[in-house]
């Protein structure tokens, strides 16, 4: 597998394999795609519990997953949908 270095001493895998999951209204048929992340892997990337993140569909196929530099984002009540 190949590895990113973040740091002299912090080293990733560069992919991590995940499933597609279903959410939703079985019964109603109201199923929507899901993925979820989780793991000690995020924060080592520099995502930390209770902050905010930019997600940006680039292509079909392909999201993008940030942290925003600016602290400004990771302190705002709002959500947005």
């Amino acid at each position: 597998m190949e590895t990113t270095e973040l740091s002299p001493n912090i080293v990733l895998p560069s992919f991590r394999r995940l499933k597609i999951e279903a959410a939703g209204d079985y019964w109603k048929g109201l199923i929507k795609p899901k993925i979820r992340l989780t793991g000690r892997w995020l924060e080592r990337a520099g995502f930390r519990p209770g902050n905010c993140v930019h997600v940006t569909c680039i292509a079909p196929g392909v999201i993008e997953l940030r942290s925003p530099a600016n602290s400004e984002l990771n302190h705002s009540p709002t959500l947005v949908f």
